[in-house]
């Protein structure tokens, strides 16, 4: 049997295969990157520019249209804090005291590349080609579309989010049809509404989100 294992600050640690709504969480962490990243600036900009501008770039995000197969969110998942996310949704499952920051601390530039190997092993992402779709493009078979077939076959959302990656590839190389541009969105986003509303800090630590928080510079003299 395969280890997907790794061991770090002597405790060892158990990877499971990524789950269709890992992914969707991983998405929309890359969607609200840069409302993060004002987040973290929070203490240093007056509050009477800091709530219109955070209201303007949470409506940039918002506005987005991403998809997992996009060009930013395939990027993301080949940079140290992109993995570093990827590996956090894979360990919640086995470990679910684990928080984000703390998966962080576990991963060095000596073990990420071996952690995340085993990630992509354990997630049948090592060996994933790209099938052709209708209109040439070859992108994978869209996610969108399989959640939308799936609650149109009486699936609720939760069930869909808990099939893992390498279940959804076997159900994707099965498919006798390739999905169509007609048989998906006009937006080709989600078909699981996300509601990115009234989103605080707090929300989207426990949506799984990293959050950066600075260190306080210390008061002058």
């Amino acid at each position: 049997m395969p280890d997907f294992s790794f061991e770090a600050k002597e405790q060892r640690y158990h990877l499971s295969p990524l789950s269709l709504g890992d992914m969707r969480a991983f998405k929309e962490w890359v969607q609200l990157k840069p409302w993060f990243a004002l987040q973290a600036l929070k203490d240093k900009i007056p509050a009477e520019l800091f709530e219109p501008e955070s209201k303007r770039i949470l409506s940039s995000c918002m506005d987005k249209e991403l998809t997992e197969s996009s060009p930013e969110v395939e990027e993301a998942m080949s940079t140290s804090e992109g993995i570093t996310q990827l590996v956090y949704l894979s360990l919640r499952r086995n470990h679910p005291g684990l928080s984000a920051e703390t998966v962080g601390e576990l991963l060095t530039t000596r073990n990420l590349p071996e952690v995340a190997e085993k990630l992509m092993a354990c997630s049948g992402m090592g060996g994933k080609k790209k099938r052709d779709s209708a209109d040439g493009s070859g992108d994978d078979f869209s996610v969108g579309v399989f959640y939308r077939h799936g609650l149109e076959a009486g699936l609720t959302p939760q069930q869909i989010d808990e099939i893992t990656l390498p279940q959804w590839f076997a159900i994707a190389e099965a498919s006798d049809t390739e999905p169509s541009s007609s048989s998906s969105s006009s937006s080709g986003t989600m078909q699981i509404p996300i509601d990115l509303h009234n989103l605080t800090p707090e929300r989207a630590a426990s949506l799984g989100f990293i959050v950066a928080t600075p260190k306080k510079e210390p008061p002058q003299a």
